[in-house]
């Protein structure tokens, strides 16, 4: 078990085709893209990053923070903190070095994927066009209210900062460097061990009755 990944290139950019942006749509509904090289699985380490980096951008955090987070001496277990929704996670591509494998794939089987994709892709792009309509109507109904006196929204976006979250937004913010801390990786190596040794016991001890009962 290790927690040790090199990231060869990492980058984030607007997406050029974004169907939620226009000239006069507000920026919370541009999407971004967070795109990373790798060596190794790194699952919940984007998870873990994409956190980071959004808790630097709403303003919770400082860009220190990634620097500190990257000194094992200083944290050697992560503190405690909600990793972000997995659900734009996407694995699309591995890499290999040259000519240690030689790929060998199906045209028809290709193009029946990339119809099954289309599908998928115009039923969410429907979805979400009609979702898009709910979310003007009812905002525009609340900008009416908002000119005849009433008080504004407090947080107009909080759905879209729950999603991120994968979680409810917090009250009261704290700060992750004084959060307490996860178990670091040789505690959880203890553990497990432990835990491998107590269920070997416990075996051993049943294969020792079984005989004494044959006995």
């Amino acid at each position: 078990m290790s927690y040790i990944r090199t990231i060869k290139d990492a980058k984030i950019e607007e997406l050029e085709e974004n169907n939620f942006s226009s000239e006069n749509s507000s920026k919370e509904f541009n999407l971004l893209k967070l795109t990373i090289k790798a060596s190794g699985f790194l699952w919940h380490q984007i998870r873990c990053i994409v956190t980071i980096l959004y808790e630097i951008g709403c303003g919770n955090e400082k860009a220190e923070l990634i620097d500190q987070l990257l000194d094992v001496e200083l944290f050697p277990s992560r503190p405690q903190y909600k990793l972000a929704n997995e659900l734009p996670l996407c694995l699309f591509d591995c890499t290999f070095a040259d000519g240690q494998l030689d790929w060998e794939f199906d045209r028809g089987t290709i193009c029946s994927v990339i119809e099954i994709l289309q599908k998928i892709w115009a039923e969410h792009q429907v979805k979400a066009a009609n979702i898009r309509q709910m979310l003007e109507g009812l905002g525009g109904m609340i900008n009416n209210k908002m000119e005849n006196g009433e008080t504004s929204r407090e947080n107009d976006v909080k759905g879209l900062d729950e999603f991120i979250r994968n979680g409810p937004t917090p009250k009261k913010y704290e700060q992750i460097a004084t959060r307490p801390r996860c178990m670091g990786l040789l505690e959880i190596r203890d553990k497990i061990n432990r835990k491998r040794k107590a269920e070997e016991n416990i075996e051993e001890n049943s294969l020792e009755e079984i005989k004494n009962e044959d006995d």
